[in-house]
């Protein structure tokens, strides 16, 4: 976020300005899904038993989610070729979870962490119309503000004074 802010307040104040004028309410609801909700949610399912390796394979279902949300709101046909990638990918990452052994892991803490891709999905199709007016370093340089920002501000609040300590404990 700190990097997004000086990058556009160095270089792309006036457009950044004119983005945050224009698209606010978009910028504002993209970011909150692309920065608290889907880091949120992901890093609560890691806290909580979920697997680093299977939470990063339920972030690779932000496409299939993508998938889902143009067909059923976007009018995209939903062809059986799709249907069929769909469930060959929901399929292979119960597989691997299995194999994986994540069934040490509550299913609240997966359904938690599930919600990663999904906001970040919605953040997608919300940001695809303006992908014509709006350069997409800019764009994602603002929403990354948009949702960066209020977690700054709690940051002193919540863990912002051991940020930069090392943690003590044994990584494995």
């Amino acid at each position: 976020t700190c990097v997004c802010v000086a990058y556009l307040l160095a270089c792309r104040r006036a457009e950044a300005l004119a983005c945050f004028r224009a698209h606010g309410p978009r910028l504002l609801v993209c970011g909150t899904l692309a920065v608290p909700v889907y880091s949120l949610t992901l890093y609560y399912g890691i806290q909580h038993g979920v697997p680093a390796p299977i939470a990063s394979l339920i972030t690779a279902l932000s496409p299939l989610c993508l998938l889902a949300f143009g067909a059923a709101f976007l009018r995209e046909p939903l062809t059986l070729r799709k249907v069929a990638g769909f469930v060959v990918c929901v399929g292979g990452l119960g597989v691997i979870a299995w194999a994986r052994g994540a069934t040490g892991c509550s299913a609240a803490a997966i359904a938690i962490a599930a919600i990663a891709p999904i906001g970040w999905a919605v953040h997608t199709a919300l940001s695809k119309p303006l992908a014509a007016r709006v350069p997409p370093g800019l764009w994602t340089a603002c929403y990354l503000v948009a949702g960066g920002l209020p977690l700054l501000l709690v940051l002193p609040w919540a863990g912002g004074a051991t940020i930069g300590i090392p943690d003590s404990s044994p990584i494995l």
